[in-house]
């Protein structure tokens, strides 16, 4: 009887274990509508909390919490930065670092995505596009993707032509005496810079890094959107916060499109 006892006790402490029953299934399926409390926020919690959360870790900024939906304590939630956490889990897949011990299939990482797609609801369910289905959604290629999300993002908040755009967005978040008007990274521009002196500034120039500032039709291999697309301390840019998303997809759709500087 001892025995039995005794066996049932480490078998019901081998179950609590982890590696001894009690992982976390595979997510098998992308729902069509995600939810967040039934789909995203227990991909949160396994992949994303342990830095950006509330303190934020591992050099994460402070500035935004992936824990909560909404927008708390004066910080933006994981609704706020869905469309990038789409961008960078789904789409170049640099989060989680791939230093991370636990990294995401393809499906969870396209559960992100078609979080985000379907307006990114903080409680219930959302709405797909008009015309749209599921596997339209999923099946569609990155690049195509991006550039359609950031034309409509952008439509309301950038005008002008695209590298004139662009021109605005760089001279107003970098050209600060303080930062890039004295030409550090040896990248200037200045927050009174036309867009014949921002083109000079970009056009066949390559920052202290040894990145060009621009690779056409590539924004992760270019310096100008490492910079501003980055969740790194130090690495940032402007070093006292993010861009506006809208400004930060204009750089983007600008470069996918060939970075075409008239």
């Amino acid at each position: 009887m001892l025995m039995l006892v005794g066996s049932f006790l480490v078998s019901a402490g081998l179950s609590g274990c982890p590696g001894f029953g009690d992982e976390v299934g595979p997510v098998s399926d992308v729902p069509e509508l995600p939810e967040w409390n039934r789909d995203v926020s227990p991909l949160m919690e396994r992949y994303c909390t342990e830095c950006h959360g509330v303190p934020a870790t591992q050099g994460a900024p402070g500035f935004f919490r992936l824990d909560e939906c909404e927008n708390v304590d004066g910080l933006s939630g994981a609704k706020a930065l869905a469309q990038r956490n789409s961008v960078r889990t789904a789409d170049i897949k640099t989060m989680p670092p791939a230093s991370f011990t636990f990294q995401p299939s393809e499906i969870e990482r396209q559960i992100f995505r078609q979080w985000y797609i379907t307006g990114a609801p903080c409680t219930g369910a959302g709405k797909l596009p008009d015309g749209q289905t599921n596997n339209q959604t999923n099946n569609q290629t990155t690049p195509t993707n991006n550039q359609t999300t950031s034309t409509t993002n952008n439509m309301t908040t950038i005008t002008g032509a695209p590298f004139t755009a662009v021109a605005g967005i760089l001279a107003n978040g970098c050209g600060l005496s303080s930062c890039h008007a004295t030409g550090n990274g040896g990248f200037t521009i200045t927050t009174n810079s036309t867009v014949e002196e921002a083109r000079t500034a970009l056009a066949g120039k390559v920052a202290t890094s040894g990145i060009p500032f621009v690779v056409p039709s590539n924004p992760e291999g270019s310096r100008i959107f490492q910079t501003m697309s980055s969740n790194r301390v130090g690495e940032r840019m402007p070093p006292t916060g993010n861009l506006p998303e809208a400004q930060i997809d204009a750089v983007r759709t600008w470069i996918l499109s060939g970075a075409p500087y008239q």
